[in-house]
């Protein structure tokens, strides 16, 4: 058989193979990458190890949120663009900011649904890349005390903590006794821990002791409340941890 002849049958019927199973070759122009949120902290907790999201994936948590927004790029990277869009719409239309970093940090203090989207641009090629959008939920605010607690170091209740928390982004508070005399406090940075019930070292005495506590959300709530806390040792952890403000 002519050897000529031979090429053009393997050729016509190599057209008529399905194109799924040819594999386009990468020529180099097609932007490749994986974005992620890497979650940091939500509701001033610092979470180990951090949360991943993938493209187009949501995150809901408290506020303050910490996220960092990374690009991941596989293309060659020397003649790429970055542009992070924040909105308040999934389209992009309402656009709160724009970054253009390869990866870029985002510490959230309002309350609200937001939208992040990548946008990658090749100088060199003329390309494009346009990611799925990440949404971020950040929850309304809760600010509950108790109003008793138990130090006598049985595991329970030993420790005077803050009953609800989420989406607060300001907290001041303060422990008094009854003569006025302040024997604790704390703020947003360690708001998470609490009163192991001691001044100075050594326990206090059970009975009533006060708190004021002011306090703001995500959301723009600002709560200030003064209540009377009842130390009672001789108990156990399992008592009312309802509020009961004072006046």
């Amino acid at each position: 058989m002519n050897r000529y002849f031979f090429i053009t049958i393997i050729t016509v019927l190599l057209s008529f193979l399905p194109f799924s199973n040819i594999k386009a070759q990468d020529d180099g122009t097609q932007i490749i990458a994986n974005p992620k949120a890497i979650v940091y902290s939500s509701n001033n907790e610092m979470k180990s190890p951090p949360d991943t999201i993938s493209e187009g994936g949501k995150v809901s948590g408290g506020a303050p949120l910490e996220i960092k927004f990374v690009s991941d790029v596989e293309s060659d990277k020397t003649s790429l663009v970055y542009e992070w869009v924040f909105s308040y719409d999934s389209q992009g239309n309402s656009i709160i900011m724009q970054r253009r970093d390869e990866e870029t940090d985002f510490p959230i203090q309002d309350s609200g649904t937001y939208y992040v989207q990548l946008l990658i641009s090749d100088t060199k090629n003329n390309t494009e890349y346009a990611s799925m959008p990440f949404s971020v939920v950040i929850s309304e605010s809760l600010f509950e005390l108790p109003n008793a607690f138990s130090p006598n170091g049985d595991g329970i209740n030993d420790v005077y903590k803050i009953k609800q928390l989420q989406s607060i982004v300001k907290f001041n508070a303060y422990i008094f006794n009854r003569w006025g005399q302040e024997l604790f406090r704390w703020d947003i940075n360690n708001i998470n821990e609490g009163w192991d019930g001691t001044f100075h070292g050594r326990k206090v005495k059970d009975g009533v002791y006060f708190i004021r506590a002011i306090a703001e959300g995500a959301d723009g709530v600002k709560y200030e409340k003064k209540m009377a806390i009842n130390i009672l040792t001789g108990t156990n952890g399992n008592m009312n941890n309802g509020q009961t403000p004072t006046e």
